[in-house]
């Protein structure tokens, strides 16, 4: 997956530094996350990489999105 487009901004700035960016690791729910201060969903990552909305991973969230509109 490309995220180039985060890089260097807001708390994405450390991965400027390849040795921090080298820090990376699994957390206990499935995250990519580098320290306290990056963590990338999973889901969020799905969804980015199948281009889907929420609502098409998570159903409950249909009848939610109906129910306020």
């Amino acid at each position: 997956m490309d995220l180039r487009d985060l890089v260097g901004k807001g708390v994405f700035a450390l991965w400027k530094d390849y040795r921090e960016f080298q820090n990376v690791y699994i957390g206990p729910g499935g995250e990519i996350a580098w320290g306290e201060e990056i963590d990338l969903c999973p889901d969020a990552l799905y969804l980015r990489i199948t281009g889907k909305r929420p609502e098409e991973l998570f159903p409950k969230l249909r009848e939610l999105v109906v129910q306020y509109a």
